[in-house]
């Protein structure tokens, strides 16, 4: 055998090796991108489910958290965001620069405008069941993408 032929096959073999990887890769990434987005749906539906029992019990300030919690840590979890970047001003900075509809940056900013008034100054307007569903909505909407 030639030093050619030689050179050929072990080119073959470490392109097939190289190929072997780059595929596996492909498959591992994908599946840790849908394991972060049905995680970030269980966490939200959990805390909605916490919202829900403390509209029950008549507790605003937590039921308040519960929906910042339930669609800003959706967000966060659904599109691998830093913690460090998870202040309400920032999510919507990504929102806007990743092309999603204005009817969702519009109902995100109002659901947390609402939240930091209630958990901050101590003023529950409007209904709470109203707010259940505005971040029920939300959360589907960002499903449905």
């Amino acid at each position: 055998m030639s030093s050619w032929h030689l050179a050929a096959m072990l080119a073959v073999i470490f392109s097939t090796f190289i190929a072997l990887f780059i595929k596996k890769r492909k498959i591992q990434s994908s599946k840790e991108g849908q394991a972060l987005q049905t995680k970030a749906s269980f966490i939200a539906m959990k805390n909605l489910e916490k919202a829900n029992t403390f509209m029950m019990e008549e507790n605003h300030k937590a039921f308040y958290e519960e929906i910042s919690q339930a669609t800003t840590g959706y967000i966060l979890k659904k599109y691998n965001i830093a913690n460090s970047d998870s202040s309400i001003s920032n999510v919507i900075k990504f929102l806007e620069n990743n092309m999603l509809t204005n009817d969702v940056i519009v109902k995100y900013k109002e659901i947390q405008k609402k939240c930091e008034v209630a958990r901050f100054a101590g003023m529950y307007d409007g209904n709470m069941g109203e707010m259940y569903h505005d971040a029920l909505w939300l959360i589907n909407r960002f499903e449905d993408k």
